[in-house]
Formats: structure tokens, C-alpha cells, sequence
């Protein structure tokens, strides 16, 4: 019995001992994995820390680069066959200021003019998407909310000094005047042009044409006396509106069209008429013999319009 009492307790012992090794280990393990996990928590912040530091230095890089004042482009000159990247590259960088240049003194804007739209776009860079989404993924810049318009209707890109228009395969057409753009066809805008996105009517507004010519002035004066003269606007109306627009050299048509008073095909026909009515003035003896000079130049236009269609028909020319 005493023999077995002493096993069981040297057995016991045996087994205190094995369990106290056992949580000795475990606990060596846990102080090894702890150091372990410190360790890489160290290495990460020290990569971070490196890594804001980096980004530091250079945001700081780039200040100081900004605030160098850089020197003037200079223009293309002939070099030998090591410096003509160079060359190509200060040539460049003058045509795109030269066209940026180009595109601001254009000063363009669409003026849209519906029963349920009236409002004014402002051309804010020289690659502008014309739709209805709102999503900002879609990149559209002039918003119009009309069923008429597709999400993304129509794109204004200004390219080599003019402003073309581009149907991005709308549902219900972009229109230059009465002629649909098609798709894979850009069309150049003109000033006071009528252009449709749908059944959404806008005017092209430009202070320079494509030719690097500004507008003429003259021309928008003329287009208010025409539409004063066919009783389109009332005399008082042209009057202020004329002078405000030439205290802030601003368009007389964008008041006209977002007041109201007249629609864009009206704007546009005077606009067509303008040209003529200098001539037309002076025959009739100046300002007295306006309405005359006005109905004239309308019966001329019919009679140009019966020959365009009758004559070719008579003689059996055309289709």
C-alpha cells in the first residue's frame, strides 16, 4: 500500500510538473507573438511616417516649382538634330497658350430660350457635354432637364481657334439651324446661331468669330431696329435694351430671349436680315424709311425664295 501510495504521488508530481512546462511554453509562445506583433506595429508606423515625410518633401517641391516665376514661352527656332525636342516642346507649349487665349476671348455661352427653360451657360472650357444627367460620372457640364434631351446629348469642343458641335447619338437629334448633326459629323458654330437640343431651342453667343474677328456691334443694333420695325418688340423696349447693352457691352439678343420678348428663330431671321439693312437705310433716306426699307428687304427675300425653289423647277434642273 505504501508502495502505491508513493507512485501515485511521484505520478502526481510527474504530472504538476509536465502541466507547470506546458504553461511555462504557452506563456514563452504568447511573449514571443506579443514582441512579434510590436514589432511589425513599429515597422508600419515607420513606414508611414517615412511615407508622409516623402509626401511632404515633395507637396513642398511643387510649391517652391509653382511659385518660380517661369520664364516666357519662347517661339519655334531652327536647332540642330539634339534640340529639336526642345524646340517642339516650347513650340507647343505656345500654341496651347495661344489657343487657351483664343477660347477666353471668345467669351462663348448658349442662351437656352423655352417656355419652361430660360437661362444662360457659360462655356467653361473647351470640352463641354450638353445633357440631362445629373450624375457626375457622366461628365455633363450644361444641364438641361427636359425629356427631350438625353442623358448625354451633345458635346461643344473648341479646337484650332473655333467651336464645333458634336451629337453624341441623342434619341431626339442636335440641330445647327433646320440641319440635324449627325453623329459622326461635327458641325462649326457660328455666332447667333440657332441650335436645338430636342425640341430644346438655345442661341450660340460668341463675342469672336472663327476667323478672329469680333462681331460686329452694328449688327446686333441693326437686328433690334428689324424686330422693332416688324412690331416683334416695342420701341421702348429696343430703346432700353439697346442702351444697356451698350453701357455693358453686353449681347442685346441674351435680355431679349431670357425676358421673353422674342424667340430664337425671331433673333436669328433679324440677325440674317442685318446684313442688308445699312443698304437698305441708305436708299431709303435713313432712320424715316425704316418700315419701308424693312418690308422691302422682305419682299426681296420671298422673291429669292420663289426663285430658289420655281426657277430650278422650270428650267428642269436638279432633282
Amino acid at each position: 500500500a505504501k508502495e502505491a501510495a508513493a507512485k501515485e504521488a511521484a505520478a502526481k508530481e510527474a504530472a504538476a510538473k509536465e502541466a507547470a512546462a506546458k504553461e511555462a511554453a504557452a506563456k514563452e509562445a504568447a511573449a514571443k507573438e506579443a514582441a512579434a506583433k510590436e514589432a511589425a506595429a513599429k515597422e508600419a508606423a515607420a513606414k508611414e511616417a517615412a511615407a508622409k515625410e516623402a509626401a511632404a518633401k515633395e507637396a513642398a517641391a511643387k510649391e517652391a516649382e509653382a511659385e518660380e516665376p517661369r520664364p516666357a514661352p519662347s517661339e519655334p527656332r531652327t536647332v540642330f538634330a539634339h534640340g529639336v525636342g526642345q524646340a517642339l516642346a516650347e513650340a507647343g507649349a505656345a500654341a496651347g497658350l495661344a489657343e487657351m487665349a483664343a477660347f477666353r476671348v471668345a467669351n462663348a455661352r448658349l442662351i437656352i430660350a423655352t417656355e419652361a427653360i430660360r437661362t444662360r451657360f457659360d462655356i467653361s472650357g473647351p470640352n463641354v457635354v450638353v445633357g440631362r444627367s445629373d450624375d457626375q460620372e457622366k461628365g455633363v457640364h450644361c444641364r438641361l432637364s427636359h425629356d427631350a434631351v438625353s442623358s448625354t446629348h451633345a458635346r461643344i469642343r473648341f479646337q484650332g481657334g473655333r467651336f464645333f458641335l458634336h451629337d453624341l447619338d441623342s434619341r431626339n437629334g442636335t440641330f445647327l439651324g433646320p440641319d440635324r448633326v449627325m453623329p459622326d459629323q461635327p458641325r462649326e458654330l457660328h455666332p447667333d446661331t440657332h441650335v436645338r437640343f430636342g425640341t430644346v431651342d438655345a442661341l450660340w453667343v460668341a463675342d469672336v468669330g472663327s476667323g478672329g474677328n469680333r462681331v460686329s456691334v452694328q449688327s446686333w443694333h441693326d437686328a433690334l431696329e428689324i424686330l422693332s420695325a416688324e412690331d416683334v418688340v416695342s420701341a421702348s423696349a429696343m430703346k432700353r435694351v439697346s442702351a444697356e447693352a451698350a453701357s455693358d457691352s453686353e449681347h442685346p439678343g441674351e435680355a431679349l430671349l431670357l425676358s421673353g420678348r422674342v424667340t430664337v428663330a425671331q433673333w436669328c431671321d433679324a440677325m440674317a436680315k442685318a446684313p442688308f439693312l445699312s443698304v437698305m437705310r441708305q436708299q431709303s433716306g435713313g432712320g424715316a424709311g425704316l418700315k419701308v426699307a424693312v418690308v422691302a428687304l422682305a419682299l426681296l427675300l420671298v422673291v429669292l425664295v420663289v426663285l430658289f425653289f420655281w426657277f430650278p423647277a422650270v428650267l428642269g434642273i436638279g432633282a
